[in-house]
């Protein structure tokens, strides 16, 4: 019996080490066809059509007199934020540019994909960038949108095969644990949005089970210049690998295109028959949110989008492409942006986990009379229960510091469009802006915790401003209220959360499995994965 223990082990381990020789191997390979994919001259890239643009008409013709100002317009609400990416792309002249971490095969994703496909037919060149750690799960859009002869779809950091995609993060897990975060649509280099929202439902507040508060911005001029910028640094990197690696079928016949078009109209048409026969019909004709306009078919005013935006100075952050960890040191350009705080310091960012470092410069600013308040999830709103671990044991220490913490309600209003569409469900938090002085706003993908540090690229835009700071304090404070968060102390040497009704002893909202479940995992020393 032993022998035969021993037979077995030691077959196990030989397969192990051959797998992982072979996927050595492969990753050396890899690299090379990379280069070559890259490089390669008949790879399809369409030329940038020079047509007038009536976004880059908008933003000079809003740009006089501002100087070297940006114009901007902040997008907290879901269906407003889809409405205006979709204006954009609907209005789209000359190019589209998307990089996104992940872009779901649901109403949303479809919309922009249909969105992006009309845009291909009038000529406009498009480009999409994923990450692919999201991209196998929308292979069927990757094809559908790789298919027409205007789009080309590169995809971020990918594994080497797509049948044993666990054996190549087991055996190439230092370079596959590198990921492109970045969250950016960039139209005819002279509008973009950026900040929290992948592509999908639960972005947009459209889902029927659990909706994001999530917060974008719309940006115009030198800005949204400076985001292009970042977008062909990421597009021209050899991390970036063309779609057709993977058997992606690129410039497909008319004939399959027009196909792809109607198929995907009527997946949009029977999904939103069946929303209206479960929800409210009436809700969905009278609503005048961007999104309700647009489902309701009868367009987007672009000018109205484009309208009022409010002008001021901006910067644009963010990582370089690459596997070194913390390769643009992003967070340490931003944490020296922010070192002259005077008065108070706000953060809503739905995965925090503070390092030393972080705790340090909180107890620094509370100890000269900053004000730092900081909105997270809480257990019962956090779709990744790791990070929410790695959160909760740093959640004394936060206290400690002098920060006045608050944790999102699972019932929290973030869900404009539940009305629209007749579904209820809980809320997360999944934005990740800061606001310096009521005059400095960070708006952008960065979390503040160890993965967005070390291990992410991410992308951020910094506006200052009074006006601009006024909106997103408008909102900031608005979720940090006693009926949409809980406001967490120490009494007694306990932890209590605060409501506008009662002080509970103990986390509110989760259920007995999850507790029992977060109670295991908080022995697992995974924080720097998170």
């Amino acid at each position: 019996m032993l022998k035969l223990a021993a037979r077995w082990t030691i077959g196990v381990l030989a397969g192990i080490l051959s797998v992982g020789l072979l996927v050595a191997l492969a990753e050396r390979r890899f690299r090379r066809v990379r280069e070559q994919l890259v490089n390669r001259g008949d790879e399809f890239r369409p030329e940038r059509p020079m047509r007038p643009s009536r976004i880059a008409e908008a933003a000079r013709a809003g740009a006089g007199g501002h100087g070297d100002k940006s114009g901007h317009r902040l997008l907290p609400d879901g269906p407003q934020a889809l409405g205006a990416r979709l204006a954009l792309v609907q209005a789209a002249a000359n190019t589209i540019d998307l990089q996104y971490y992940a872009w779901h095969d649901d109403l949303a994703g479809r919309l922009m994909a249909l969105a992006v496909l009309h845009a291909a037919e009038r000529g406009v060149r498009v480009r999409i960038l994923l990450d692919d750690l999201h991209a196998h799960s929308t292979r069927r859009l990757l094809h559908l949108l790789a298919a027409h002869p205007h789009i080309t779809v590169r995809v971020y950091n990918p594994s080497v095969t797509r049948r044993a995609y666990f054996l190549n993060w087991l055996f190439s897990f230092h370079r596959l644990n590198r990921r492109m975060h970045n969250k950016a649509l960039v139209v005819d280099g002279a509008a973009a949005i950026l900040g929290g929202r992948n592509i999908g439902d639960v972005y947009f507040g459209l889902a029927a089970n659990m909706n994001f508060r999530d917060i974008d911005v719309l940006t115009v001029g030198p800005a949204a210049q400076a985001v292009e910028a970042s977008f062909e640094r990421f597009w021209d990197s050899e991390f970036a690998m063309p779609s057709t690696a993977f058997g992606v079928k690129e410039r497909a016949k008319e004939a399959e295109v027009d196909a792809i078009l109607e198929s995907l109209e009527r997946s949009i048409d029977e999904h939103m028959s069946r929303r209206r026969e479960q929800g409210k019909p009436q809700s969905l004709q009278s609503d005048q949110s961007l999104l309700g306009e647009t489902l309701a078919g009868r367009g987007i005013d672009l000018d109205a989008l484009l309208r009022d935006l409010i002008w001021a100075p901006a910067t644009v952050l963010d990582d370089v492409p690459g596997y070194a960890a913390g390769a643009g040191r992003l967070q340490q350009r931003l944490w020296d942006t922010l070192n002259d705080i005077r008065s108070s310091l706000d953060i809503e960012a739905g995965y925090l986990i503070p390092d030393d470092e972080d705790l340090a410069r909180f107890r620094k600013l509370t100890a000269h009379g900053v004000a730092v308040r900081i909105v997270t999830n809480s257990l019962g709103t956090n779709d990744v229960l790791p990070a929410q671990i790695g959160y909760s044991r740093h959640r004394r220490a936060l206290l400690a510091a002098g920060v006045e913490l608050y944790e999102l309600q699972p019932d929290a209003r973030v869900r404009r469009a539940l009305s629209l569409l007749g579904s209820s469900g809980g809320a997360g938090l999944h934005a990740k802006v800061m606001l310096a002085d009521q005059r400095l706003s960070v708006i952008g993908s960065y979390n503040l915790d160890p993965r967005s540090a070390d291990h992410n690229t991410e992308l951020v835009l910094l506006i200052e401003g009074e006006a601009f700071a006024r909106e997103l304090a408008a909102t900031m404070k608005q979720v940090r209220s006693p009926s949409q968060s809980y406001r967490v102390e120490i009494r007694r040497g306990r932890l209590v959360w605060i409501d506008d009704g009662s002080v509970r002893p103990q986390e509110p909202g989760a259920t007995l499995p999850a507790r029992i479940l977060a109670g295991c995992m908080r022995i697992l020393p995974v924080e720097w994965l998170l």
